[in-house]
């Protein structure tokens, strides 16, 4: 043991009046039962804008999903340029960012 511990095993404890240990507990028990709760500044506006900016996010990504025309299909190209399909399939892999461009 260290010097410090020492001096304060050899310290006199003087305990506490009995009277004192309901109200103690009494005390710890009712500020253990009633949480902190930080509120947002804005109360709650945040989080109800950022559910809105998602939703409307969402609402374009599927508006512009919806009005994308679909693409042609491999066996459309094929005919449509005098090629077999595995020739459309070649060169979309070779081409990949002029996919769309037909």
């Amino acid at each position: 043991m260290s010097t410090f511990e020492e001096t304060l095993a050899d310290m006199k404890r003087e305990s506490l009046p009995p009277e004192w240990k309901d109200d103690l507990i009494d005390s710890a028990i009712a500020e253990a039962a009633v949480p902190e709760i930080s509120r947002p500044r804005f109360g709650g506006m945040v989080s109800k804008l950022a559910w809105g900016a998602i939703a409307a996010c969402w609402i374009a990504i599927a508006g512009m999903h919806l009005s994308t025309p679909a693409s042609p299909g491999t066996a459309e190209l094929a005919d449509r340029f005098g090629i077999e399909e595995e020739q459309v399939h070649l060169l979309a892999a070779r081409f990949p960012f002029a996919q769309n461009s037909y």
